[in-house]
C-alpha cells in the first residue's frame, strides 16, 4: 500500500492541477485526502490501531521527540530566514508578478483568493506532506523509524543502511517530483526551475535522513514549515500589490 500510495500522490496533483486545473482539488484530494486521511484510516480503521500508535507511527510521539523538537525548532528558523534571504535576492527570476497571476489564475485562483491560499498553505501544506512522505511512508518502508534514534544506528549492517538510503532517496524523489510540474510552471526560466527543483530534493533528503537518525518527524515538519512561511510571507510582500 505504501508503495502505490508514493506513486498514487504525484498523480493526483498532476491531475488536479493538469487536467481539472484547480489547486484548491489539489488541497483536499492531496493535502488532506492522501496525505492525512488515507493514513488515518490505514492506521485506525484497516489495522485497528489506537490514535497514540498512529501518532507514533508517524513520528510525532515517542522517544526522540524532544530533540527532534528542539533541532525542528531551529531548522524552522534557518529555513525561514535562507529561503526568504534566497527569494528577495532573487526575486527577479523566481517571483514574476504576471507570470505568477496568469498561472494561479489557470489553476482557479483569483486574485482575491490568493491571501487564503497562501494562509492554508502555511496551516496544511508542510505538515500535511511531512507526515505522509517523512511520517506514514517513511515507516511504513522503513519500519526501524518509529523505534527512535537508538534504532536508527544500532545494529545495523551495510545491506541494510544500503536499503534504508534507497527508501529515503526514493521518497524524497516522489516527493520532489510533482513540484517539478509547479516550479516548472512558476518560474520562467528553466535555469531557475532547475534550481529549485534540485533544492527541494536535496531537502527531501535531508529530511528523511533526519527522520530516520531521530525517530521523529518533527525537524521535517517544522523545517518545512519555515521555508513555506518565508515563500508566503516574500509572495505577500512583493508579488501582492
Amino acid at each position: 500500500m505504501a508503495l502505490a500510495l508514493s506513486i498514487t500522490a504525484p498523480v493526483a496533483v498532476v491531475l488536479c492541477l493538469v487536467v481539472w486545473r484547480s489547486v484548491w482539488l489539489t488541497i483536499v484530494v492531496y493535502q488532506v485526502g492522501i496525505c492525512l486521511l488515507v493514513p488515518a484510516f490505514d492506521s485506525l480503521v484497516r489495522r485497528r490501531l489506537s490514535w497514540a500508535q498512529h501518532l507514533r507511527l508517524l513520528g510525532l510521539t515517542g522517544p526522540g521527540q524532544r530533540a527532534g523538537l528542539r533541532l525542528g525548532g531551529l531548522l524552522a528558523v534557518a529555513t525561514f530566514a535562507v529561503t526568504g534571504g534566497f527569494l528577495i535576492l532573487t526575486r527577479e527570476i523566481f517571483l514574476d508578478p504576471e507570470r505568477l497571476a496568469a498561472i494561479t489564475h489557470g489553476w482557479g485562483i483569483s486574485t482575491r483568493q490568493v491571501p487564503w491560499l497562501l494562509a492554508v498553505l502555511v496551516v496544511l501544506n508542510a505538515p500535511a506532506e511531512e507526515l505522509f512522505w517523512r511520517g506514514y511512508l517513511h515507516t511504513q518502508l522503513v519500519p526501524s523509524a518509529s523505534d527512535g534514534a537508538a534504532a536508527a544506528v544500532a545494529g545495523r549492517g551495510p545491506r541494510r543502511n544500503v536499503a534504508t538510503w534507497v527508501v529515503i532517496a526514493l521518497l524524497a524523489v516522489g516527493y520532489a517530483s510533482y513540484h517539478a510540474l509547479t516550479v516548472g510552471r512558476l518560474v520562467p526560466t528553466a535555469g531557475g526551475a532547475a534550481l529549485m527543483i534540485g533544492g527541494i530534493l536535496a531537502a527531501g533528503l535531508l529530511w528523511g535522513w533526519l527522520r530516520q537518525r531521530s525517530g521523529s518527524v518533527w525537524p521535517a515538519v517544522l523545517g518545512h514549515w519555515g521555508a513555506v512561511a518565508a515563500y508566503a510571507a516574500v509572495y505577500q510582500q512583493i508579488v501582492i500589490p
